[in-house]
């Protein structure tokens, strides 16, 4: 089932019969979604700017691109990270821990005038050592975190909680041995098929290397 919702996350309308469904989550950067419809199974239009929701894996979207062929309705889009695309970074300076640059780039380009709607970000306690970051030319704000993220094998989640849309920095989990991060070359990023017309299947886009277990 998926939610269609306005800037507050009041549901709006209801699809319940979608026809295929793509979901790719990231761990260091912007996802993206995709769904089809059939026009008769569409009692409105959705709008770019709006949000939605997936009640399989209960993820959150934001709809940048609706198109109706005559036959579906398809719909595609970003996950919550996609909020970022909404706001440039500025050439400057920052020093402290690579979690803290991220957090204050963050917080200096969502807050104030340029403050998303019940947007939040958690603070956390994951890396140490103080490092130097210098941005040499304007950049939209996923990239400079994407970029950060990368370097210093961190990630980042955004998510709605039903009150807040909290901003988060993550590290690599370890499991058994493993530690779930790029710099380990294991699995970071996520993705969901659903289609009607084939068949349902999960692929992981980076899987654990060979002779380790999970």
């Amino acid at each position: 089932m998926i939610r269609i919702l306005n800037s507050s996350f009041k549901t709006t309308s209801v699809i319940t019969e979608e026809t295929s469904f793509l979901y790719n989550s990231k761990f260091a950067d912007v996802g993206n979604f995709e769904f089809s419809v059939p026009c008769e199974k569409v009692t409105s239009i959705p709008q770019s700017g709006t949000f939605c929701h997936f009640s399989e894996g209960d993820v959150y979207g934001i709809i940048r691109y609706i198109s109706v062929d005559g036959k579906y309705l398809t719909v595609k889009g970003y996950d919550l990270k996609g909020l970022l695309k909404q706001r440039v970074v500025h050439p400057g300076e920052w020093t402290g821990t690579p979690e803290q640059i991220i957090r204050t780039i963050v917080t200096e380009n969502t807050g104030g005038t340029r403050a998303f709607p019940l947007f939040k970000i958690i603070s956390t306690s994951l890396t140490t050592d103080s490092v130097l970051y210098k941005l040499e030319s304007s950049k939209q704000l996923d990239t400079v975190v994407s970029e950060l993220c990368e370097i210093y094998s961190l990630g980042y989640t955004i998510t709605y909680d039903g009150t807040n849309i909290n901003f988060r920095v993550v590290q690599g989990t370890k499991k058994k041995g493993i530690t779930f991060s790029d710099a380990f070359g294991s699995f970071t990023d996520y993705s969901y098929t659903s289609d009607a017309l084939t068949a349902a299947n999960v692929c992981y886009n980076r899987a654990v290397p060979s002779g380790m277990s999970v």
